[in-house]
């Protein structure tokens, strides 16, 4: 029981240790990257990041996006990216959505780019709601997909756009949008997204579901499973039958692409 207890308390004080260090490299890393001395961040950013930080993976990746100290490289920098949106760093989310819009360092996928401005979104960030709010306006195509556009949602996102976050132009902007949308609405659509902004807070993250990758896997192998075969009462006689024409299988799974904004992420 000793060992057993001394172990758990082992365990903290080394994650505390490592959480330490990691938040020294990306004040420091930070520092050197404003400054863009990219040789000192990569040097404290790198450690932190794989140390499981981030902040620093953020930073990371838009050094990695723009080729600052580094090689350009898209998928580096989408991977990190991800890593970060998956430890619900909001604006690891917004660059993922980002690049799964352009298809730079992966294949181009409008759901899932969708998906992912929503998460940043309710998360509360600003330009995460902000692009939430343009794709929920003019709604997001693909050859297996469909989401149409939902102007009185847009409504309410770009309006949340123009409360949050530390842009005040963005949020200029976002209200002024909002504004030529509400002459769209009927009132009974305004005063319902309108109470919707007033009663918005941000989500948690224990809130988010599952990541977005895992929901869409999911349904397609739920559309690829056999469909269980009717059990008949009787065995019918063999009967002999004209061989049926294979059938044109539909495209794989793809999405249009709109443009983004390729501005490098904020922690």
């Amino acid at each position: 029981m000793k060992k057993f207890v001394l172990s758990i308390v082992t365990a903290l004080l080394l994650s505390c240790v490592l959480t330490g260090a990691a938040f020294a490299g990306f004040a420091e890393g930070k520092s050197a990257y404003d400054r863009k001395d990219w040789k000192k961040a990569i040097e404290n950013l790198r450690p932190a990041a794989e140390a499981g930080d981030a902040p620093s993976m953020v930073l990371l990746a838009n050094m990695y996006n723009e080729g600052f100290g580094v090689k350009q490289d898209l998928k580096e920098s989408f991977a990190l990216y991800h890593r970060a949106a998956v430890l619900n760093n909001a604006s690891g989310m917004l660059a993922v959505g980002s690049m799964y819009q352009r298809g730079l360092g992966t294949a181009p996928n409008g759901r899932l780019s969708f998906e992912w401005f929503k998460r940043s979104a309710l998360l509360g960030h600003q330009t995460g709601a902000f692009f939430y709010a343009v794709s929920l306006y003019q709604g997001v195509k693909g050859k297996t997909f469909d989401i149409p556009a939902k102007h009185a949602e847009a409504f309410k996102w770009f309006r949340v756009a123009a409360k949050t976050g530390k842009s005040p132009s963005l949020q200029g902007v976002a209200a002024q949008i909002a504004d030529n949308i509400a002459k769209k609405l009927t009132p009974e659509e305004l005063s319902e997204a309108s109470k919707q902004v007033a009663d918005w807070k941000p989500a948690l993250p224990v809130e988010l579901g599952p990541l977005p990758e895992e929901v869409l896997q999911k349904e397609l192998e739920t559309k690829k499973a056999p469909a269980a075969p009717a059990a008949s009462a009787e065995a019918k006689p063999e009967e002999k039958t004209e061989e049926p024409k294979a059938e044109e299988k539909s495209a794989p799974n793809g999405a249009d692409i709109n443009q983004g904004a390729k501005a490098p992420a904020q922690p």
